[in-house]
């Protein structure tokens, strides 16, 4: 059987990669290869998420994967969580995650798109509690995202930024890079998925190994 193949997004230089996410990136990355993953990855050291984000996004198109993965390097990973969230996409779920906290308060929080309102007062933090399965959400961070290939085809560039035509949020050019990939995907009738049994750290609140699962 021909191995799985997964492109990892990681939008940052490697000079700024914290220790602690290089240790759980490197048991992700075996635990993946021993589980018949055949992994690239590609990465982007600009100044501002957004443009790292979408010159990535433009990157994995010269890859044939099945899968593209997304990581923070401000947060840690259970060594399993590429080869979890792969069995959700396998089943015909676009895009998957696992719960991060909030770097300062270290709440486990999601996001409602409110389309009453306008600008940030319409996105509603929504508190997700851990271990109760798969959840459908509007929105959450991108750190550890999993993606079939699928997702980009069925959106159009510039995947995150918001343009006045398209969104009931102000244009924000570089904040909110997130916040503009997912209210794009729920235009496109693209779900969201969290499981919250699969959870990441988010370095200076707390720290996840990955035998910590």
């Amino acid at each position: 059987m021909s191995s799985k193949r997964v492109v990892v997004c990681i939008p940052c230089s490697w000079s700024m990669v914290h220790r602690e996410f290089f240790f759980s990136y490197t048991d992700m990355m075996k635990d993946a290869h021993d589980k018949g993953f055949d992994v690239e990855f590609v990465t982007c050291g600009k100044i501002y998420l957004h443009p790292n984000r979408e010159t990535l996004a433009s990157a994995t198109e010269q890859y044939e994967v099945d899968y593209i993965f997304w990581v923070d390097v401000d947060q840690v990973y259970p060594k399993d969580t590429i080869s979890t969230l792969a069995k959700y996409v396998d089943d015909g779920r676009l895009i998957v995650t696992g719960m991060t906290c909030d770097k300062k308060t270290g709440i486990h929080l999601g996001y409602t798109f409110e389309p009453g309102n306008r600008f940030f007062s319409g996105i509603k933090r929504t508190p997700l509690k851990t271990n109760q399965g798969l959840q459908k959400i509007d929105s959450l961070g991108f750190g550890g995202v999993m993606m079939s290939p699928e997702v980009l085809k069925k959106l159009s560039a510039p995947y995150f930024s918001f343009l006045h035509n398209e969104t009931i949020f102000r244009d924000t050019t570089h904040f909110g890079e997130d916040f503009a990939f997912y209210w794009k995907c729920k235009r496109a009738g693209i779900d969201v998925w969290c499981d919250t049994d699969l959870q990441f750290g988010h370095l200076n609140t707390e720290t996840v190994y990955s035998c910590d699962k």
